[in-house]
């Protein structure tokens, strides 16, 4: 059977915790704390760095039990700058499968569905150390020099404009250009040849007193697309694999 990319993100991602008792053979209630601001999660899959904003459920003494995707649980809508504490329901939806003999081993075990905001209070996001910037990003594949080496990720590269820095980023992990938006900003794929852009845009970039994702200690939110134009090259950056996965998952 064929899988989409996104069912694979999708598992990839999807982590639960449970403090109720169950209300049905494949249903139960649970109460999960929702943090204020994104964290990333996601892996690597098929070339691409599938690494992109998700929200953070913590116990009540703030560890994290749990990651979700910002659509995940249906009638939730997600303002950063708040604390919640949600009533939801999960389904167990691969139960009924597996008690036929039917197993799937990279689809999402629960859907999940608001029952009710049992408290949402007004935190604010960090704003210490924040800088707004204007940069030139880039989809771009990286390679290794060696020929014979056929590993390759996919990455965003931002130039700063005015100081030329460069900001290397996995694909996704723009808070505001994530998901379909994440690839179709830069990538027009139902093209022959594909159709590259290079994309000028505002951006606020915001330390973490924390990893939000391996040892990277930043959130990156879009503020505005300001222009697009196409580009002619293909984008292929060369480096050692150490060093880009140091970049993308900061291990």
């Amino acid at each position: 059977m064929k899988k989409t990319l996104a069912m694979l993100m999708l598992a990839a991602v999807t982590a639960c915790s449970s403090d109720d008792n169950a209300v049905g053979k494949y249903t139960e209630t649970w109460t999960v704390n929702i943090e204020p601001e994104f964290v990333l999660n996601g892996n690597f899959w098929g070339g691409y760095t599938s690494i992109w904003p998700v929200m953070e459920a913590t116990d009540n003494a703030g560890n994290r039990t749990a990651t979700y995707m910002m659509d995940e649980i249906k009638g939730f809508e997600f303002e950063e700058g708040y604390r919640y504490k949600l009533q939801i329901e999960a389904q167990d939806v691969l139960a009924p499968l597996e008690e036929q003999a039917i197993y799937w081993a990279d689809a999402s075990r629960y859907e999940f569905r608001l029952l009710k905001v049992l408290s949402k209070e007004y935190v604010g996001i960090r704003e210490e150390g924040r800088r707004d910037v204007e940069m030139d990003v880039e989809w771009s594949r990286v390679r290794s020099k060696d020929e014979a080496d056929s590993w390759q990720y996919a990455l965003l590269v931002g130039t700063v404009v005015g100081t030329g820095e460069t900001i290397y980023m996995a694909p996704f992990e723009i808070a505001g250009l994530n998901d379909s938006k994440g690839a179709s900003e830069f990538v027009e794929s139902d093209c022959d040849p594909i159709v590259k852009y290079r994309v000028r845009m505002k951006v606020s970039i915001t330390p973490s007193d924390r990893p939000v994702y391996g040892s990277i200690q930043r959130r990156i939110r879009l503020q505005e697309i300001v222009s697009k134009e196409i580009m002619d090259d293909e984008g292929i950056i060369y480096m050692e694999r150490d060093e880009v996965e140091r970049l993308l998952f900061g291990i």
